[in-house]
């Protein structure tokens, strides 16, 4: 089960499967396993014998925690009549804030290959390449009737998050770090665990990544961000800790700063640049802006660790709530000392040519914590004076000045009460580089030498975009069977130079589909030329299982393509 109480219901009428792959050519008894992740509760389906598409017509539930992050896994398995241990022949999973709430639904689950190894979907693998599932999902609320219509809402946010880049890493050991950052949200029965690649032996490192977030109630919710250095040889040790919580944030402003994490070594605190955004469910976040080392390095040097000491008014007390009142983040560490009438706490705060307006101070909440509210303003804002060669006759002594400031050389009244003069600012434009569009087109023009083993076989081609994690998309399809004259085309939007297309090549027949041929096209490597078609040298399955590429010798045959691409900058 799980350590949370259920919020809702998860109900599932599981009609059918389509088209399931039987392991290495051996009859498959099929069952289908649900289970949502953070939770041990686990529900199946009942086995059919010797079917690739059984139809089940059972009824299931499951609990349900979070609706805004809830994942539920879905994976079919093979019921070893022999006792041995029952393999996955598909695999999907499937956002539950996806689904509408409280009306019957009727999906097709696409089924991926499964990855033994990382217990997760293939990264070879494409959509539906391991059949189809058709379920009715009803998500209920908890004393809801199942399958009885009864519509309700609940309000769905994501979390927009840039981990940009960090300085000041200490050394692990004697030896330089080799940082990389984890994100996870709590609580929430999907941690939803990000992790940045790791930068090896280096103290200033540029990620430049960015990451969702599923929020569920984000007022409760916290952002829990630590940095560990990758060890080969054992477990990855802890450098840095933070945590934003984000009820202390609004929807909608880009959040753009440099926070200290705390230190786990006892050295001086990580500066750590990242980027936040809280969004509605469905609205596009901010543009990603890549950031130079140049560029940070200049960002760096300008940013300050101060100290600011303040003074609790019972002893012990350790609590400091930093509130940014204009929706800009500050984030501590504290260092704490206490004496029998007093606790003292320093608030190291990293701010970029900013300071810090204390509002109000020292008053104590009926927890005993005192609440700070600082401000941050820039430093520009109090004083903005321009000074010019002027020669002046009055003194710049304040000597003798009168008590009520009315003097030439004497302070002002406000000056004489700690107030500030605030004076009109000028903007001041923000210059942004126009952002690279690249799109791209691959036609299709014939294929030669394709070592089909079957007569009567069609072939079947999948085109599907990868970036350097994860499929991008959804894949192309298309079933040669000499029917169609038309030239197929495929087509990727925003591709990045470190992405590819993998195609692959599939023979169909008497009932069996297996992989004969494929390619792994870099897009950085691709020759783009509207009045060249070229021939690609096609990988056999095991070269394919090899991460061989297109620039090693194939032996599958070749693929015609003509290549195009289209840049845009907005």
């Amino acid at each position: 089960m799980s350590s949370f109480q259920p919020a809702y219901k998860i109900w599932m009428q599981v009609k059918r499967a389509s088209d399931l792959l039987p392991p290495g050519g051996s009859p498959l008894n099929p069952y289908i396993s649900f289970q949502l992740q953070g939770s041990s509760e686990n529900v199946k389906t009942k086995s059919i014998k010797n079917s690739t598409d059984p139809v089940y017509n059972d009824t299931l539930s499951i609990d349900g925690f979070f609706i805004g992050s809830d994942m539920l896994h879905i994976w079919v398995l093979n019921k070893d009549e022999d006792g041995n241990e029952d393999k996955v022949v598909g695999y999907a999973q499937l956002f539950m804030n996806d689904l509408q709430l409280g009306s019957n639904q009727n999906i097709t689950v696409d089924l991926y290959k499964y990855d033994e190894k990382r217990k997760t979907m293939s990264r070879q693998s494409t959509k539906g390449e391991a059949g189809s599932i058709n379920i009715i999902f009803h998500l209920a609320k908890l004393n809801d009737t199942p399958f009885e219509v009864n519509e309700w809402s609940y309000p769905l946010y994501q979390a927009w998050f840039d981990v940009i880049s960090a300085s000041n890493i200490p050394q692990v050991q004697g030896q330089p770090a080799n940082p990389y950052v984890s994100v996870t949200v709590s609580p929430a029965a999907n941690l939803q665990v990000y992790r940045t690649k790791a930068k090896m032996g280096i103290t200033h490192p540029l990620w430049n990544e960015r990451t969702r977030l599923l929020l569920d109630n984000y007022q409760s919710q916290t952002l829990n961000i630590t940095m560990h250095s990758k060890n080969n040889d054992g477990e990855d040790p802890v450098i840095g800790q933070l945590s934003i919580d984000l009820s202390k944030c609004t929807v909608g402003p880009v959040i753009d700063t440099h926070v200290a994490m705390q230190s786990q070594t006892g050295d001086s605190p990580i500066v750590l640049h990242l980027r936040l955004q809280i969004l509605a469910k469905g609205t596009d976040p901010f543009d990603f802006v890549r950031v130079t080392e140049e560029e940070e390095a200049e960002a760096y040097n300008e940013i300050q660790l101060r100290g600011i000491n303040l003074i609790m008014p019972q002893p012990g007390v350790e609590a400091v709530d930093l509130v940014a009142i204009n929706t800009k983040l500050i984030t501590t560490s504290t260092i704490t000392t206490t004496t029998t009438t007093t606790t003292t706490t320093t608030a190291m705060v990293f701010d970029d040519a900013t300071i810090m307006d204390m509002i109000k101070a020292e008053q104590e909440t009926s927890s005993r914590e005192a609440e700070i509210l600082l401000r941050s303003v820039n430093s520009y804002d109090h004083c903005n004076f321009d000074w010019e060669a002027l020669s002046s006759t009055f003194s710049t002594s304040f000597t003798g000045y009168s008590q009520k400031g009315h003097s030439i050389s004497g302070p002002h009244p406000s000056d004489e009460n700690n107030t500030w003069h605030y004076h009109e600012v000028i903007i001041r434009d923000k210059v942004r580089k126009p952002k690279k569009i690249e799109n791209i087109k691959l036609t299709l023009a014939g294929l030669d030498d394709i070592p089909m083993d079957a007569e009567d076989a069609t072939l079947e081609i999948t085109a599907q975009l990868l970036s350097l994690t994860k499929p991008k998309g959804q894949a192309y399809r298309v079933v040669l069977d000499g029917s169609s004259e038309n030239a197929n085309v495929f087509e990727f939007k925003k591709v990045k130079p470190g992405y590819s297309v993998e195609i692959l090549i599939y023979q169909k027949a008497g009932g069996e589909t297996k992989l004969i041929a494929g390619q792994r096209l870099r897009v950085k490597k691709m020759k783009f030329d509207e009045d060249d078609i070229q021939q690609v040298k096609l990988l056999t399955p095991e070269q394919l299982k090899n991460s061989e590429d297109y620039n090693k010798r194939g032996t599958a045959g070749r693929i015609v393509l003509l290549f195009e691409h289209e840049v845009n900058y907005r």
